[in-house]
């Protein structure tokens, strides 16, 4: 499995609040058994010309392959229609990953998963929708509700019910100063990977968002002084400020210098 979380960053202004940002984040690892695991799998995707985005958790090869399919049809511009809303597009990507499932052999899936899909409408609000199978029930699907304030939207994979604990006693209170900001729970997401005794989760994390303008964006990371960018390490190249990187506190640095960039807003530890 693995361990995924979405979450909103929410801007208060004079028509009331309203979410300004979305992530999807996701550790690396791919498992098999406690001694076979893969700590550079690809996890999140985003389209370049549409502000869509995904996420997984469980069965690998099904899911990276539609997943795949459907942002290259949707960038190659024979998926969407112009204007389409965002409930149509999410039917359309719930249809294809319907039909594609049919045929594939039941008993060559590890027996589950789920995928969280993230879009933005002509009117810069954010939709959020969950997909999920199983052998025992089939497939389903859910639009989930964006909370009002900053937080978590969702949190799926083995990992969830320490994500959930962790983030319960130690970060959702209201004399922590990260209380109920975007940043902790990346920051709470950061620390169950370092933290996790269960080896279905593990690797480094990666990071794909939306704001209010452009498409999906993809963040490097930073882990112990080392860059990585959608679960692959970075050892150099000279493009690397190309990419918006991000440390441990989701602070934006410097991926040459490995430091805080200058102009970054430094952010309190929960």
């Amino acid at each position: 499995m693995t361990l995924l979380a979405s979450w909103v960053g929410v801007e208060f202004q004079k028509g009331g609040a309203r979410p300004a940002s979305l992530y999807i984040a996701t550790d690396s690892q791919i498992s098999w058994d406690n001694s076979h695991t893969y700590s550079f799998g690809k996890k999140v995707f985003g389209m370049r010309n549409h502000p869509d985005i995904f996420g997984y958790c469980g069965d690998v090869l099904f899911v990276t392959t539609v997943i795949s399919q459907i942002i290259d049809q949707a960038d190659s511009q024979i998926l969407f229609s112009e204007g389409m809303s965002a409930q149509t597009k999410f039917d359309l990507i719930f249809s294809i990953i319907r039909t594609a499932l049919t045929p594939y052999p039941p008993d060559q899936t590890t027996g589950s998963f789920v995928i969280i899909y993230a879009t933005r409408d002509i009117d810069k609000n954010f939709h959020c929708y969950r997909i999920s199978w199983n052998s025992t029930e089939g497939i389903t699907s859910s639009k989930i509700k964006l909370p009002s304030f900053s937080g978590v939207v969702t949190v799926e994979g083995s990992g969830k019910d320490n994500f959930n604990n962790r983030f319960f006693y130690e970060h959702d209170h209201e004399k922590k100063n990260n209380n109920k900001t975007s940043r902790t729970v990346y920051h709470c997401f950061t620390e169950t990977i370092d933290n996790n005794a269960d080896y279905r989760v593990g690797g480094a994390p990666q990071v794909v968002g939306l704001y209010r303008i452009r498409n999906a964006r993809f963040f490097g990371i930073v882990v112990n002084s080392k860059r990585f960018f959608m679960g692959q390490e970075i050892s150099s190249g000279e493009n690397l400020n190309f990419v918006e990187w991000r440390n441990d506190l989701f602070e934006r640095y410097d991926p040459k210098e490995l430091k805080i960039l200058e102009s970054a807003q430094r952010q309190p530890r929960s």
